[in-house]
């Protein structure tokens, strides 16, 4: 399986664009901190899909994995994301 948005000091890249200000930018710093913070497998489905905007097929081929399988991965690492962020 590809690696991609699996190494511990890569940080996610793109991200939202509809966020402005200070207030917007404190926002995506805090989104992308706790990207970083999910496990590998869910982090890379995140990366790939919301951040690199890829398809769901895109995303799934880039991972090596099914569709359904990034789907799952999709929905596991947004509900752990949440988590993350209701912590901070």
């Amino acid at each position: 399986m590809d690696t991609l948005g699996c190494e511990e000091s890569e940080t996610p890249q793109g991200g939202p664009n509809g966020l402005d200000g200070a207030s917007g930018q404190e926002e995506t710093a805090r989104v992308y901190q706790a990207v970083t913070r999910l496990p590998c497998k869910l982090r890379q489905a995140i990366v790939l899909h919301y951040l690199d905007q890829l398809s769901i097929s895109e995303a799934a081929d880039a991972a090596g994995v099914r569709q359904g399988t990034l789907k799952s991965r999709l929905n596991r690492g947004l509900e752990a994301l949440r988590k993350v962020l209701d912590e901070q």
